[in-house]
C-alpha cells in the first residue's frame, strides 16, 4: 500500500494530470475500499473523520489515438507496380482484383468478399453493398466447426450504399466472376453467384489474402496495416482532393458524418494548410 502511495504521489508531483500505466492501478480500488472501511468505523463505532477522504487519486492515462495508416502517393505507386508485374496465376489475378477494388470503392474487406454477381450495377458503374462476411466460433462442446457465414445486412443500416467505382472494375470482377464459374463446370461442380468463392464455391475467409497482403506489404517496406489500408488511403485521397465530408461517409457506410470527421480529419493536411490561404487571400481582397 505504500508503494502504491508512493508511486500516486509522485504522479501529482509530477505535475501530470494522469498517472502512468500500471504504476497506480490498484491504489484507487484500495482507497476507497479504505473510505468504506472508515466510514462503517464512523457510523457503527464513533469515529469522527474518515482520513482516506483526503487522498489523492491520480486519473487513469487518457487513451492514445491510433495513427490512421495510409499509403503515401510514393508508396501507393510503389505497390500498384508491384502488382501490374505479378506472375500470373488465378491466385495473383485475385489478389490484384481485391487490392485494385478496396482501393477504389473504400469497401471492407468482408464487404468485398460477400459480393455476387447482382451487386454489380453496369449501368450507373456502382458496386451494391448489402450484406457481409463473418466468422462463426466453433462450439467444441457439440461438435461444431468454425465457419464463414453470410450476414444478410453489413455493419449497420448505413453500410447498405451504393458506391461508384470506375467501370472496368466492375469488368474486371465479372470476368473473374466468369473464370471461376469455368473452373467450377470443368470440375463438374456446381457454379456460384459469388466473385470470390473457394474452389468448393464456399464463402472465402479473408484471412488467407491478409495473411499474403500483409507479407508483401513487408517486403516492399510498406506499412503493415491489412486490407483497411486502402479504405484508409482512399479516403485521404479523397480529402485532399476536396470532395465533401457527406460524399465520404456515404462511401465510409458510417453512421453519421460525426464518425467520419473523427476518424479522418487527420488526413487532410491540405485542407489545413486551405484554411491559413482562404483567410489570407480575403485578407488580400480587402486591401486590394
Amino acid at each position: 500500500m505504500n508503494e502504491l502511495a508512493f508511486n500516486a504521489q509522485n504522479s501529482l508531483n509530477s505535475g501530470k494530470n494522469y498517472s502512468e500505466k500500471g504504476k497506480t492501478k490498484d491504489f484507487g480500488a484500495i482507497v476507497h475500499k479504505l473510505s468504506d472501511i472508515f466510514d462503517f468505523g464512523i457510523t457503527n463505532f464513533g469515529l469522527k473523520i474518515n482520513p482516506a477522504k483526503t487522498v489523492k487519486i491520480p486519473p487513469k492515462p487518457k487513451a492514445n489515438k491510433k495513427r490512421i495508416m495510409i499509403l503515401t502517393d510514393d508508396n501507393l505507386s510503389k505497390l500498384l507496380n508491384f502488382l501490374n508485374v505479378l506472375e500470373e496465376s488465378r491466385g495473383n489475378r485475385r489478389f490484384k482484383i481485391i487490392c485494385d477494388t478496396l482501393l477504389c470503392s473504400a469497401l471492407r474487406i468482408n464487404e468485398l468478399l460477400a459480393l455476387t454477381i447482382n451487386n454489380l450495377d453496369f449501368k450507373n458503374s456502382e458496386i451494391l453493398v448489402n450484406k457481409t462476411l463473418m466468422w462463426k466460433r466453433a462450439n467444441k462442446q457439440l461438435g461444431i466447426k468454425g465457419k464463414v457465414i453470410c450476414k444478410p445486412t453489413p455493419k449497420t443500416d448505413s453500410s447498405c450504399r451504393s458506391v461508384p467505382v470506375p467501370l472496368d472494375t466492375l469488368n474486371y470482377l465479372k470476368e473473374f466472376h466468369e473464370e471461376m464459374n469455368q473452373y467450377f463446370k470443368k470440375n463438374n461442380l456446381a457454379t456460384s453467384d459469388l466473385i470470390f468463392p473457394t474452389i468448393y464455391g464456399n464463402y472465402m475467409c479473408d484471412r488467407n489474402e491478409r495473411v499474403t497482403l500483409k507479407k508483401r506489404l513487408r517486403d516492399l517496406d510498406l506499412p503493415d496495416y491489412g486490407f483497411h489500408i486502402f479504405r484508409h488511403t482512399l479516403a485521404s485521397i479523397m480529402l485532399n482532393a476536396r470532395a465533401n465530408w457527406k460524399e465520404l461517409q456515404v462511401r465510409m457506410g458510417h453512421k453519421s458524418i460525426a464518425t467520419t470527421m473523427d476518424i479522418y480529419a487527420e488526413l487532410a493536411p491540405k485542407k489545413k494548410a486551405d484554411a491559413v490561404n482562404i483567410f489570407l487571400n480575403k485578407i488580400e481582397e480587402l486591401f486590394s
